[in-house]
């Protein structure tokens, strides 16, 4: 429906959810230069600030280009927090975490905030803590976990434990409904789960054995209180109960011929499911009696699919509450949101090598 190509590699993608900016979409990049052999490689990235216009069809302007490090991540603060104004997360290949603010004049810009140094490896993932809105937790490439606190001018390393993963440590999830618990999945095929307020010293729950090759995603289901999916290099969805963490309750083999690089809940409609399938394209999966079912597949992307989110505005036929961190929240329509109002679930999506960044529908019976 709308298309861009991006100034490197894509690999991420958020849609922002506080209102009135659902229409605020960022997307990263990240790119090895290949130097001589005096010199090493350098890891590269862009960050692209896009407005989501909906006249009589979609568009994406492009409102701010910033220059950084490679990317690897990115995660707008969830909303609701005890914060109503947009902060951008960015986890970089030099190893620092950056935060932006979202500011507008003419269009939207983003101003860096604060940067710190994390680790001397890469950082892969992060995620925000939702409660609190002032506490970021990183996993990097030597297999370490970070969590970090925002509430002051600087970033302050709260908490590190190095060789969480034997290898690249993929993931880190905060669990949505208990805050205090985090997820990570990694390269030496583990899926560990922390509690954070006991610090991490030792996971609270270490599963070796139900994937078969790296963990890449980890998410829990915003509307569904015990559900959390996993997905992995070995092609496979896998889902969970978080009372029960012996063993999945279900699996499934989507023959796919690539990993499973991203998962993301829908936040209407608690048994949709978008899956980043690598080789593969994009899919869309029904999650229900404890059955995945693929009911739409995307594949006009030319290379690896990294990157997805859903848009997070309203949808006719939904009602304008949303679920998050056990509370209701009324989501007032605005002049923005007005504007912003989808027949259909909307989608964004990236790939790697092509550097394409694509807008799309969910066109499902739901």
């Amino acid at each position: 429906m709308a298309s861009v190509k991006l100034d490197g590699n894509a690999d991420a993608v958020e849609f922002c959810s506080t209102p009135p900016y659902f229409d605020v979409l960022a997307a990263a990049t990240y790119t090895l230069q290949e130097e001589s052999t005096e010199k090493a490689a350098s890891r590269v990235g862009t960050l692209s600030l896009f407005s989501l216009l909906c006249d009589s069809d979609l568009q994406l302007r492009e409102t701010h280009l910033l220059r950084t490090s490679g990317i690897l991540d990115i995660k707008w603060r969830p909303y609701p927090c005890p914060f109503s104004q947009p902060m951008l997360a960015q986890a970089s290949a030099d190893g620092s975490l950056v935060l932006y603010d979202l500011q507008v004049l003419d269009s939207y810009y983003l101003k860096e905030v604060m940067k710190g140094g994390i680790s001397s490896s890469m950082c892969l993932s992060l995620d925000w803590d939702a409660l609190s809105g002032q506490q970021v937790s990183i996993s990097h490439s030597d297999g370490a976990l970070s969590v970090v606190d925002v509430r002051e001018s600087d970033i302050e390393v709260l908490e590190q434990r190095e060789n969480a993963h034997d290898f690249g440590a993929w993931c880190i999830e905060y669990d949505t409904w208990r805050p205090g618990i985090l997820y990570s999945g990694g390269d030496d095929c583990h899926f560990c789960a922390w509690d954070i307020r006991q610090g991490l010293s030792q996971p609270i729950f270490r599963e070796k054995r139900a994937h078969s090759m790296g963990v890449c995603s980890i998410q829990s289901n915003p509307l569904n209180e015990h559900l959390l999916v996993t997905g992995s290099y070995d092609e496979k969805l896998r889902l969970w109960d978080t009372r029960i963490l012996k063993q999945p309750i279900m699996e499934k083999d989507l023959g796919l011929g690539g990993g499973v690089w991203k998962v993301k809940w829908n936040p209407f409609h608690k048994d949709l499911l978008l899956a980043a399938c690598m080789h593969n394209g994009f899919m869309v999966v029904r999650v229900k009696d404890h059955e995945f079912c693929v009911v739409m597949e995307y594949k006009k992307h030319a290379s690896l699919a990294y990157g997805v989110d859903w848009f997070k505005g309203l949808q006719e036929g939904t009602a304008t509450e949303s679920v998050h961190n056990n509370a209701m929240l009324m989501t007032e329509k605005s002049s923005c949101v007005e504007h912003h109002v989808s027949t259909l679930p909307l989608v964004a999506s990236c790939s790697f090598y092509d550097r394409s960044l694509h807008i799309w529908n969910v066109d499902i019976h739901l």
